[in-house]
């Protein structure tokens, strides 16, 4: 379903990965699908409105997620969040922002 990503996001919109930028929706799928085949595992999420005053008037959430994936047999804590907003009556992602989590010791 890689191949179908671009639908999900607005023309211009922004993916932060593990602090690499990509810009644009052909661009965000282009990254997504030469990652290796994962197997994701969600574990908590929330989702708030934004104040339209803050985005334009438009009706938006930004939505936090956490959990772990597996790469290439390796398990990773990760986290995202990302701010989504109603465009032509579809629901678009805005800025995606993607974070494995490393923990010091």
């Amino acid at each position: 379903m890689r191949h179908k990503l671009a639908k999900l996001y607005l023309n211009d919109a922004e993916l932060i990965w593990n602090g690499h930028r990509m810009t644009g929706g052909t661009a965000i799928q282009k990254f997504y699908e030469e990652l290796p085949v994962s197997q994701h595992t969600v574990r908590c999420y929330d989702s708030q409105p934004v104040n339209p005053r803050a985005v334009g008037d438009q009706t938006s959430l930004l939505v936090t997620t956490g959990g772990f994936v597996f790469f290439k047999g390796k398990r990773s804590d990760f986290s995202q969040s990302f701010l989504i907003t109603c465009h032509d009556d579809k629901w678009k992602v805005v800025c995606d922002c993607f974070r494995f989590q490393q923990f010091v010791s």
